[in-house]
């Protein structure tokens, strides 16, 4: 129908498609239904869904493995897919490249949420901070590939200039730079009224102190060892980082709406 998105339920559950139906089509969304991972990928390159729910017990073929194949499509790479699944393993459903991840029961309102972040999710903006020409190239391939654009500085102060000229929504930081480093540009950021909230996640190779350590934890979001970094434990990170920083800002955006 004119104006109405389909989605595609993957699930072997058929009371999950039935109770979707209801829930989802008065909002205006056609559910189609597949019950069990091959049917689903089947469908979702026949019809080409606005986004997929996808859960992850089924027979034959779980859930995660329905998520591989369809990210690793060209065609159907593209499509969202929001788990919902009792299985709670967020981290490795963001790793593999679900948009979103919701925890059984059903909860309507989540759907919803999550389905209208599809509909208007935006192009993520990076700034990756780092001296080494060959750890920005490789960061930056990562985040393109994830539809992300990317600004790249190669110490603190290039960075500090790169945010005056246009603000980014994740800062990706070495530690260990010339002319500013990272702790310092994290000072820097946390003073400014402007770049304090944006999430940050350190990639690192210096062994830290203690006090290093709880000097960050106080700081930024994240921590990545870059002796143990690969591109899926960065998208990860990324992915999981946006989603908690954008649900947070919903959840105080509704508070306020709903205190007048």
């Amino acid at each position: 129908m004119p104006g109405r998105k389909v989605l595609l339920t993957i699930d072997d559950d058929p009371d999950v498609l039935i109770l979707l139906k209801q829930n989802l089509e008065d909002e205006g969304y056609v559910v189609v239904g597949a019950l069990s991972a091959d049917e689903g990928i089947r469908k979702a390159k026949a019809i080409r869904p606005f986004a997929i729910t996808l859960d992850i017990l089924m027979p034959h073929k779980d859930g995660w493995g329905a998520l591989r194949e369809l990210k690793a499509d060209p065609a159907t790479r593209d499509i969202p897919i929001i788990v919902l699944s009792i299985i709670e393993n967020k981290q490795l459903g963001y790793s593999l490249g679900a948009f979103d991840y919701l925890l059984k029961p059903i909860d309507k309102d989540a759907i919803l949420g999550a389905l209208q972040r599809v509909r208007t999710a935006p192009a993520k903006r990076a700034l990756v901070v780092d001296d080494d020409p060959n750890a920005v190239s490789m960061l930056t391939q990562i985040l393109q590939d994830e539809g992300h654009s990317v600004t790249a500085a190669f110490n603190g102060a290039e960075a500090v200039r790169a945010l005056s000229d246009a603000p980014a929504d994740i800062i990706l930081l070495d530690l260990v730079m010339p002319e500013m480093d990272g702790f310092d540009t994290i000072q820097r950021l946390k003073e400014n009224a402007a770049w304090k909230d944006i999430p940050i996640i350190v990639l690192t190779a210096k062994d830290l102190t203690e006090t290093e350590w709880g000097t960050l934890q106080q700081g930024v979001d994240r921590i990545i060892r870059k002796s143990g970094m690969a591109g899926e434990s960065v998208v990860a990170e990324v992915r999981a980082l946006l989603h908690e920083h954008e649900s947070s800002a919903g959840r105080i955006a509704h508070e306020k709406s709903a205190g007048g």
